[in-house]
């Protein structure tokens, strides 16, 4: 047999072989050749080089597999390698079987590419069992593969990975599964993502789907600071702070405090000024610290404009004005918190910073006991039990008192008892249906 009849059976045996590794190729096998027209070329030039048929379609093979990943977009490629990855071969080549056989249809959830590489791993491990290659060449071929689908040198990976771990979260376009969702995280994180660096820590912060570890949350906050996150350089401040999982440092807090707030972050700059008021991590400066609060209290932060009308009202770091303090307190009222709005309805009836109206007293009062504040709950009973700004109703006062003290106040105990020493039998039976039949609003 001369060379050109052993070429012509080298590259018969060896488009066989090929056939065999990309059996479910899209176009059907017989197209390969068509499609690849160089496929030729490097059988050829395989042939001169005395490599086996076997070897010389794996890597045929890895090269096709590796120019129809490069079709993808980046996140079906991710996604197609995490399929591949989970992969249990000796299963596969079963569903494949009966696939191919027509008895069975693959998960509408596995991607046709999978299936693609799937059967050709499948077919070069029998390859191997056959002795018709090395188990090297398998794992190189392998190793292409998943390196191809891993778009390691693409820039955006990253941001597609943590993009992925948003819509696992949320079951956007894809069945929602923490488990999942933590998996991108985590490898969007271990490639410098801020973003997903800072949301890893809050997990190990909280111990979702992770095991709470607060050394590890301050790591990866520390990662997500260093790269300009503001919510991390805040977190990383409040680890300082509070000595979770750093050693309690409280310059270290101030300093990554202030990283944020110069950031415009409201919650840094209500911290940042929280430790100039008490002198923590830095000289306390009560002017420095009411210009921190503030830009914290400008930018809507409740508690911010809640502290900035508590240094108004005490003349630290601003000249006292209460008139001002109660401006601070109704605009932090006004976002629905409890204990804003009892002070805001206390302003009203003692009339300091405002006219004193036991009409508006009891307004805010009711706003904060209907959420279950307990002083607001005591004050409005008194309101009651006094008439003032309501008509005087000894079962209300009454029903407010109890539930106030059930609330762990002392006081409302004492005064639910002298206004019961008032009442008929059968009202304050009334007052105790209604105080058991209460439920907050949200």
């Amino acid at each position: 047999m001369d060379d050109q009849d052993r070429l012509r059976l080298y590259t018969k045996e060896t488009l066989e072989r090929l056939g065999c590794l990309l059996r479910l190729y899209p176009r059907g096998r017989d197209q390969i050749a068509t499609d690849y027209p160089g496929v030729l070329g490097w059988i050829k030039s395989d042939f001169a080089k005395n490599v086996s048929p076997s070897r010389s379609a794996i890597f045929g093979a890895a090269a096709i597999l590796k120019d129809l990943v490069g079709i993808l977009e980046i996140e079906q490629r991710l996604l197609t390698l995490r399929q591949v990855q989970r992969l249990d071969m000796r299963q596969f080549q079963a569903d494949l079987d009966n696939w191919m056989a027509g008895e069975d249809t693959f998960p509408q959830e596995m991607y046709f590419l999978t299936v693609v590489i799937g059967a050709a791993l499948v077919t070069a491990n029998s390859l191997v069992e056959d002795r018709e290659i090395e188990q090297a060449d398998c794992d190189l071929f392998t190793s292409e593969i998943r390196g191809a689908l891993a778009s390691e040198d693409a820039p955006e990976t990253a941001d597609v990975q943590f993009k992925l771990w948003v819509k696992y979260c949320n079951g956007e376009g894809v069945p929602q599964d923490h488990v999942e969702a933590a998996y991108w995280l985590s490898l969007a994180a271990d490639q410098g993502y801020a973003e997903a660096q800072y949301n890893l820590g809050v997990m190990y912060l909280k111990g979702l789907l992770v095991p709470q570890d607060n050394a590890k949350a301050a790591s990866w906050f520390r990662f997500a600071a260093q790269q300009g996150h503001a919510k991390a350089q805040y977190d990383l401040g409040a680890a300082y702070g509070n000595g979770y999982g750093v050693p309690q440092d409280s310059r270290e807090a101030a300093r990554c405090y202030r990283l944020a707030a110069e950031q415009g972050f409201a919650r840094a700059q209500r911290s940042l000024a929280v430790m100039y008021a008490k002198g923590e991590g830095v000289t306390r400066d009560y002017i420095t610290a009411a210009k921190w609060c503030r830009l914290a209290a400008d930018q809507g932060l409740e508690d911010a404009q809640r502290l900035l009308g508590a240094m108004y009202d005490d003349g630290r770091g601003v000249p006292q004005n209460h008139a001002e303090a109660v401006k601070w307190y109704r605009l932090a009222a006004e976002q629905g918190k409890p204990r804003d709005q009892f002070l805001v309805g206390h302003r009203y009836a003692h009339g300091k910073g405002v006219p004193k109206s036991y009409t508006e007293a009891v307004r805010w009062y009711q706003l904060a006991a209907e959420q279950g504040f307990a002083k607001a709950q005591l004050n409005l009973g008194l309101m009651y039990a006094l008439g003032k700004g309501v008509p005087q109703d000894l079962v209300r006062a009454h029903m407010w008192f109890s539930l106030s003290a059930v609330s762990g106040d002392q006081d409302a105990r004492k005064v639910r008892d002298t206004v019961a020493r008032e009442m008929t039998g059968t009202q304050i039976a009334e007052a105790q249906k209604l105080a058991a039949e209460w439920k907050p609003k949200s």
